[in-house]
């Protein structure tokens, strides 16, 4: 996979990879009915990309292996969204990102590609997540045009309190929500303050990763910020 200059591609791969904080993201960020089917141990991040080239500026992916409680295997595709505004064309994308997966696969059953969109940009996403409304007089034509939605995790519209997960993960996701803030520099203490609940050695090395992306993508937050 080529090397990814975008510091806040860089940042959500950093933190995802790790397999106990990917875990963490998707048992606080997928739906119940889907998690129960999951066995969450069995977690593998791939290395593999389906952006675009010319998407690269916008867009990164990340794509979990996990198996079925009935040992089946399942894919998690995630798409990090970080656009100043909703890309209305991002179910159009999905699809073919999904389709390269599968395209990749030897086995005669397709596995099921459960799409997920992580989004920081400065307004909502207000754009409908169903593939199907992005297709003219789609319901005339219902039984011949794809049908999927994507989960989305909107960080623009999310409070503090809905941020979920382990210190290390809200950490990441509070400091990608703020990240474009123009008073990010008074929200750092505070978010900062929730690694005191982790293990002093693993929050020091993740202190390390945080600090590396707020100097690599704002330059607003100082070194006097910093410390």
């Amino acid at each position: 996979m080529d090397e990814i200059q975008n510091p806040h591609d860089q940042f959500v791969r950093a933190v995802l990879s790790k397999p106990k904080l990917a875990r963490d993201f998707l048992q606080n960020y997928l739906p119940p009915k889907v998690i129960e089917k999951l066995n969450l141990a069995t977690l593998k991040v791939t290395q593999e990309s389906f952006v675009d080239e010319q998407l690269r500026q916008h867009h990164t992916d990340l794509i979990f292996r996990i198996k079925t409680n009935n040992n089946a295997k399942v894919f998690v595709y995630i798409l990090l969204e970080h656009k100043s505004a909703p890309d209305s064309l991002v179910a159009f994308q999905l699809l073919r990102y999904i389709v390269r997966i599968w395209e990749k696969e030897k086995s005669k059953k397709l596995p099921p590609i459960i799409p997920m969109v992580l989004y920081h940009g400065r307004s909502r996403w207000t754009i409908s997540r169903k593939f199907e409304n992005l297709v003219e007089n789609a319901p005339d034509f219902g039984e011949f045009i794809p049908r999927f939605d994507y989960e989305m995790i909107d960080l623009s519209a999310s409070s503090e309190t809905e941020i979920k997960g382990q210190a290390m993960l809200q950490v990441a996701l509070s400091t990608l929500r703020h990240i474009f803030s123009p008073n990010i520099e008074k929200k750092l203490t505070e978010i900062f303050s929730l690694l005191k609940q982790s293990e002093e050695q693993s929050a020091v090395e993740f202190l390390g990763t945080v600090l590396r992306y707020l100097t690599a993508a704002d330059d607003k937050v100082t070194e006097e910020d910093i410390r």
